[in-house]
């Protein structure tokens, strides 16, 4: 007699599903797998095999270790105001009591590209011809791949004039007004920024401004000789000074006239007029002091 085997459905599955491997969740990244920073993102795993119990787990791969770190259980993985660091391989590993298996999605979050800025050497943008204006496009994104592009308007638009990091202007048909832009195409995201605008004067040089120029140089030149010419004499005349004796011109034969009191006993009075060989020093007299009195006239040599 036949024996007949009875099942349930359910039985029936796992029987069948028994003789395969579980087959690797269904991964899916809202709103996209590449946003800028500050976005919100979901990651849902979905699990072909719907017999619980099923347990998710979701592992994060780390840039500079490469080693994978739990971030999260249970189907959906949420991530907020997302930073750069958040960029990455996710996995999401399904268990049942049949087996496991997992799926890798890659999620890409880009820097947001900053507001332009031009630094101008020299700073005035105001040259003459045969000198050079540099304008160099500035950013403060890092991690970006940009490309940049130069812009002159103009009454009837904007024009592309070069391309790179830097502008250099040296020609008097060069003056405008200039702005760079950056560029960044990162999978489905395109930024472009551009700087503000900024105006060049690059000026013919006159003729009569060199012939200006050359003529103030001159001046100051020989202005400059001749102060040193005037401190050169003036050195001189003073070393001869600290080096001759003081002399002073004699004059002879004038007359002076004098009274000189002698004192010995009595006092007598001696007046008359006296001539001497005296030096002038100004308008002062050499004083006269006897050194010794006698009562009859006496002469001494004045000096």
């Amino acid at each position: 007699m036949q024996k007949t085997l009875k099942f349930t459905v359910h039985q029936l599955i796992i029987l069948i599903l028994s003789t395969k491997a579980v087959p690797p969740p269904d991964v899916n990244i809202s709103p996209a797998p590449t946003v800028r920073i500050g976005s919100n993102v979901t990651l849902r795993c979905l699990s072909i095999f719907k017999i619980p119990p099923i347990y998710y787990t979701w592992y994060h791969m780390n840039e500079s270790s490469h080693v994978y770190k739990q971030v999260g259980v249970g189907a959906n993985l949420s991530l907020s105001n997302i930073k750069v660091e958040d960029s990455g391989q996710y996995n999401c590993s399904i268990a049942t009591h049949l087996g496991e298996n997992s799926t890798v999605v890659e999620l890409t979050v880009v820097e947001i590209l900053s507001n332009m800025s031009v630094l101008a050497t020299p700073n005035e943008l105001f040259v003459f011809e045969g000198q050079t204006i540099t304008l160099s496009c500035q950013s403060q994104t890092s991690r970006l791949n940009l490309t940049w592009s130069w812009y002159r308007q103009s009454p009837s638009g904007a024009s592309m004039v070069g391309s790179g990091r830097e502008l250099r202007l040296d020609r008097v048909e060069d003056s405008g007004v200039y702005y760079c832009q950056a560029n960044s195409t990162v999978m489905t995201i395109t930024q472009i920024k551009q700087s503000p605008n900024y105006e060049a004067h690059i000026v013919s040089t006159p003729a009569q401004f060199t012939v200006g120029l050359a003529t103030l140089i001159l001046v100051v030149l020989s202005w400059v000789v001749l102060i040193l010419i005037i401190a050169w004499l003036w050195i001189q005349l003073k070393k001869e000074r600290v080096n001759k004796p003081e002399t002073h011109p004699s004059r002879k034969g004038d007359k002076l006239d004098f009274t000189i009191t002698l004192n010995k006993n009595k006092n007598l009075e001696m007046s008359g007029d006296i001539y001497e060989n005296y030096e002038v020093s100004g308008n002062n007299y050499t004083d006269l002091t006897l050194p010794r009195a006698q009562d009859e006239d006496m002469y001494d040599t004045l000096s």
